[in-house]
């Protein structure tokens, strides 16, 4: 009898901390790697802690999001795999922290876009001395021609519209 308070406990402990555990999830590649992402960030300092991260969402016609994934932008070149003929929803998330202040800073962008196959995507995600950048470029792999895609976001989307926010 003397065993089952800690049993009691450790059951209300383990609930407690998964109660606790993040519902972020990693986002999965699916197809070809067709987004290159390059990223140049600020180092963390003694006072500030610096993060970013690219958020997918799929876009249904009624225009609510589905949200795929994260990336974590830790490095200078990331390749990753978006779906084509499909309207998604691509997010860079700014995060400065204040280490001792709990205060911070979030700045977001975003792209609506429909990626179509037979194209390579650049992004160009810049975190420099309180300057964000997120800049979206399409590329046809067959001619190498290149344009720049317009920035918009989910407001620019119109329910039940064959929405093609790019041509």
């Amino acid at each position: 009898m003397r065993k089952q308070p800690f049993a009691l406990l450790y059951l209300v402990l383990f609930l407690a901390v998964a109660g606790c555990a993040t519902t972020e999830k990693i986002y999965t590649t699916t197809g070809e790697k067709n987004l290159q992402i390059e990223f140049k960030g600020l180092a963390d300092s003694f006072t500030e802690k610096q993060a970013s991260y690219l958020y997918v969402y799929d876009v249904d016609p009624r225009c609510q999001v589905d949200y795929l994934g994260y990336v974590s932008l830790d490095s200078p070149s990331i390749k990753i795999g978006i779906p084509t003929g499909k309207l998604l929803l691509l997010t860079v998330e700014f995060v400065t922290a204040e280490r001792f202040s709990g205060s911070g800073i979030r700045n977001q962008y975003s792209y609506l876009l429909k990626p179509r196959s037979g194209y390579d995507y650049l992004a160009d995600v810049q975190n420099t001395e309180k300057r964000y950048k997120f800049a979206l470029m399409e590329r046809h792999r067959g001619s190498g021609a290149k344009r720049v895609i317009e920035r918009k976001g989910l407001d620019s989307c119109v329910p039940g519209s064959r929405l093609t926010p790019d041509p």
